[in-house]
C-alpha cells in the first residue's frame, strides 16, 4: 500500500496528485462494480442449480480476477516509472542515503501532521467501512431480498467511481486542500446523521438510494482526496512511503474494530435501533475528522517552505529540531546528517 501511495504521488505530481488518487479509487470503483455484478448474476442465476454447477461458476470467476490482477501486475511492471531522488540528494551515497532515511523515518514518529493525518485517515476509513453494512440494512429495516439489497449495495461502487474524480479535480483546483477535506467529512458526517435518525419507510426504497448515494459520495471523495495532504505538508515525494506506512498502521485501524463494533450494536439493539445506533457512531467519528483536519492545517501552516526554489539548499534546521538533522518544514529532507555533511545547524545559521 505504502508504495503504491508513493507511485500515484510521484505520477500525478503536486498539480495533479488529486486526480491521481481520484483516478486511482475511480478504476477501483469500477473493477468492484463489475465484480459484484457479476457475483449477484451468478447467484440470481445459480439459486435452482446443483452444487457442481455453481462451484463451477464460482471458479470461472475466480479465474477471471487471476487474469485481472496479473494483467494488473504486467502493466505496473512495463509503464509504472522508477522512483526519482531528490536532486540535491543523488550525490550522496548508497550508505548514506541509507542511513539517512533510517533518520528520516525515526523523525516521522515524533511529527505532529503525521498523527493528525493517521487520525484523518482513520475518520474517513470509519466511514469507508460502515458502507458495507447498506446492505444488510435494507435487509433487515426495508425489508429487501438478499439479492435486491446487493444490488443496492452497488451504489456505493458507482459513487466511488463518479465522486473520487471529482473530489480530485476539486482539490487540485482548489488552493486549500483541507478545505475541500472539511467539507467533506461534514458531509460525511450529515448523511450517517440521515441514516440514524430519519424513520424508515418501506414502501419508499427510493430514499434509501439517495441515503447510500450521499454517504458513498463523501466517503469515497475523502478516501480519494486525504492523502493529497502530504502536498499541503510540504512532503517530499522521496518520503512517502515511510509516512504512508506509519500513516496507514493507525489509520487503517477501522479494518479491526469496525466489525466487532457493528456486530455488537445490532446484537444489542435489535432491528432499525441497532442500525441507528451503529450510524450515529460513525457520524460523530466524523465530526473527529473534522476537528483533525482543522488540527492538521493549523500544524502545516506553521511549517517551514520545504525549500525557496528549486536550485536552494534546504532550509536550516529550526529550533523544533531534535537529531540536528537538516529540516524542510521541519523534516529531514537532506541525506545525512547536518553534523555529518558539514551543514549548518540551530547553532550555525551563517551557512
Amino acid at each position: 500500500w505504502s508504495p503504491l501511495v508513493a507511485t500515484i504521488r510521484q505520477v500525478g505530481g503536486e498539480s495533479s496528485s488529486g486526480l491521481a488518487f481520484g483516478l486511482e479509487q475511480c478504476s477501483r470503483g469500477v473493477v468492484s462494480t463489475v465484480l459484484l455484478s457479476l457475483l449477484l448474476a451468478l447467484v440470481g442465476h445459480t439459486s435452482s442449480s446443483s452444487a457442481e454447477s455453481k462451484m463451477l461458476r464460482f471458479t470461472m470467476l475466480l479465474r477471471a480476477i487471476i487474469i485481472l490482477v496479473g494483467l494488473a501486475a504486467t502493466l505496473v511492471f512495463f509503464f509504472v516509472p522508477r522512483r526519482r531522488l531528490a536532486e540535491d540528494c543523488t550525490a550522496a551515497s548508497p550508505s548514506e542515503n541509507d542511513q539517512a532515511e533510517q533518520v528520516a523515518t525515526k523523525s516521522f514518529y515524533r511529527e505532529r501532521f503525521v498523527w493528525l493525518l493517521a487520525l484523518i485517515v482513520c475518520s474517513a476509513y470509519t466511514g469507508n467501512c460502515a458502507t458495507t453494512y447498506f446492505s444488510q440494512f435494507a435487509h433487515d429495516v426495508y425489508g429487501l431480498g438478499a439479492v435486491a439489497s446487493g444490488w443496492l449495495g452497488t451504489i456505493t461502487f458507482v459513487m466511488r467511481a463518479s465522486a473520487s474524480v471529482l473530489a480530485g479535480r476539486a482539490v487540485d483546483s482548489s488552493a486549500g486542500r483541507t478545505k475541500i477535506v472539511m467539507f467533506l467529512f461534514i458531509g460525511l458526517s450529515a448523511s450517517y446523521f440521515w441514516l440514524a435518525f430519519m424513520p424508515a419507510t418501506r414502501h419508499l426504497p427510493i430514499i434509501l438510494s439517495f441515503q447510500i448515494a450521499s454517504a458513498s459520495a463523501f466517503v469515497f471523495g475523502l478516501t480519494s482526496v486525504y492523502f493529497t495532504l502530504l502536498d499541503e505538508a510540504k512532503l517530499p515525494v522521496e518520503q512517502t512511503g515511510a509516512v504512508v506506512g506509519i500513516v496507514s498502521t493507525a489509520g487503517f485501524l477501522p479494518d479491526i474494530f469496525v466489525g466487532p463494533l457493528a456486530g455488537y450494536c445490532l446484537d444489542a439493539f435489535p432491528g432499525q435501533r441497532g442500525h441507528s445506533v451503529f450510524f450515529f457512531i460513525v457520524a460523530c467519528i466524523g465530526v473527529v475528522g473534522v476537528l483533525a483536519t482543522l488540527a492538521f492545517k493549523h500544524e502545516t501552516s506553521k511549517m517551514l517552505p520545504a525549500c525557496e526554489s528549486e536550485n536552494a539548499e534546504c532550509a536550516p534546521a529550526t529550533n523544533s529540531s531534535r537529531d540536528g538533522g537538516i529540516k524542510c518544514g521541519s523534516w529531514v529532507t537532506c541525506y545525512g546528517s547536518a553534523q555529518s555533511r558539514g551543514l549548518p545547524t540551530d547553532s550555525d545559521h551563517s551557512g
